[in-house]
């Protein structure tokens, strides 16, 4: 996943903006999608702040989500409306809010 500074309203008003490929999508959920990409901009050291994010699936759907930066995403329509989704990163890495630094991503998997 990719990170990176931009103009925002977190703290000293940065974002970090966040872009994720997610590959081998398959899920009742997700019926004709096999990939999709995560975006998500999140206030830059301001934990507990909501986030808007979005999933744009290979069908050409999208599923907006929000979140609190964890990696718990909760699908507010589109494609698995009212299902969560949680990117899980490697290791034990907790920089959602902290750091802009790329993480890979070991897997996305809904939560309910």
């Amino acid at each position: 996943m990719t990170g990176r500074l931009v103009p925002g309203t977190g703290s000293a008003g940065q974002n970090i903006r966040r872009t994720a490929t997610l590959r081998g999508c398959v899920s009742s959920l997700l019926p004709g999608i096999d990939s999709g990409q995560f975006d998500v901009t999140i206030p830059w050291n301001a934990p507990g702040t909501p986030s808007s994010a979005q999933f744009s699936w290979s069908d050409g759907s999208i599923s907006p989500a929000t979140g609190y930066g964890n990696g718990l995403w909760l699908i507010t329509d589109g494609p698995a409306r009212g299902h969560a989704i949680q990117v899980i990163v490697a290791d034990t890495w907790n920089g959602w809010y902290y750091s802009y630094a790329d993480v890979a991503v070991t897997s996305a998997i809904f939560q309910s």
